[in-house]
């Protein structure tokens, strides 16, 4: 048995480089209500900054009750809430499962957590080198290292993330294995970043019927026109 992991790098700038990680957690509390005769199970949310490096080596929390948030605390929405978008767990995200592989030495320590972040350095390009392999206690590339303290505070952020799947043998594997089940995926989603549902700019539709000379022209849904066109010059 193994483990298949694969790590990505995503460099974001939300509305600049200027971006805090920020993570919204539910946690359930017992509270008293002066309109409640009686203590009340209940939820509330509980909101971190990934201040450092240090401690911005991360895996998702059980029962997914934290969101994983890239903001820009500078530029809040018009509700006062910080725009940005929400990294979410979707299908079957996995890190190693072992710790301080024999094999792998330093080679691959990107693989131990299932999310990290870093604050963007050209120096740092990727987590790992195709030759780590050749000396793995001294690889080209040991990824502890990018991990150094420095503040994450408004700083241009770089989200690595893995996917992948533990990998136990069955015999339905023989003679080959088959791979149609093995999907890893996560979210990457806008969260506060607009004021309103997006989706609801796809209500409004054209009509376009064609005649012999002419044609006409015919917008339905909230706005009175969504595909300005000059119809001067005859028809299409």
């Amino acid at each position: 048995m193994h483990d298949h992991v694969l790590n990505f790098k995503a460099d974001f700038d939300i509305l600049g480089t200027d971006n805090t990680m920020e993570l919204v957690t539910i946690n359930p509390v017992t509270e008293s209500y002066p309109w409640s005769d009686h203590p009340r199970n209940t939820m509330k949310l509980i909101r971190h900054e990934v201040a450092t490096e240090d401690e911005s080596r991360l895996n998702w929390d059980p029962n997914g009750q934290t969101q994983y948030r890239i903001v820009n605390k500078d530029k809040p929405n018009k509700y006062g809430e910080y725009r940005g978008y929400r990294i979410l767990p979707s299908q079957g995200t996995i890190h190693l499962a072992i710790n301080n592989s024999s094999n792998l030495g330093n080679a691959a320590n990107w693989a131990y957590h299932d999310l990290q972040i870093t604050k963007q350095k050209d120096t740092e390009p990727r987590s790992a080198n195709p030759q780590n392999g050749e000396d793995v206690y001294e690889p080209l590339v040991n990824f502890d290292r990018f991990f150094d303290g420095e503040s994450l505070d408004q700083e241009d952020l770089v989200l690595w993330f893995n996917l992948g799947m533990h990998h136990i043998p069955h015999t339905g594997d023989l003679p080959n294995t088959v791979f149609t089940t093995a999907h890893s995926a996560i979210q990457i989603t806008p969260s506060n970043y607009f004021d309103r549902d997006q989706s609801r700019d796809t209500v409004n539709m054209v009509r376009l019927d064609y005649a012999p000379g002419k044609s006409i022209l015919k917008t339905f849904g909230q706005a009175p026109q969504i595909c300005p066109t000059d119809w001067e010059g005859g028809y299409y």
